[in-house]
């Protein structure tokens, strides 16, 4: 998916955002948070988007 993203130049960026983020959701469990709320929130934004900008298969006929 990143590659057809266009984002394989940039994988470093991605592996430390990944690990910041994985860092602060173990942080968060051991705080007593199941569920961190932000996490669906991106999640429903992303389906919108893309509900908004149509298929990816659509985009690379």
């Amino acid at each position: 998916m990143i590659d057809v993203l266009g984002f394989s130049g940039q994988l470093e960026v991605f592996a430390e955002e990944i690990g910041r983020l994985e860092a602060k959701l173990l942080w968060a469990n051991r705080q007593g948070m199941e569920f961190p709320p932000y996490v669906l929130r991106a999640l429903r934004e992303s389906v919108e988007m893309y509900r908004e900008q149509g298929s990816f298969a659509a985009r690379l006929s």
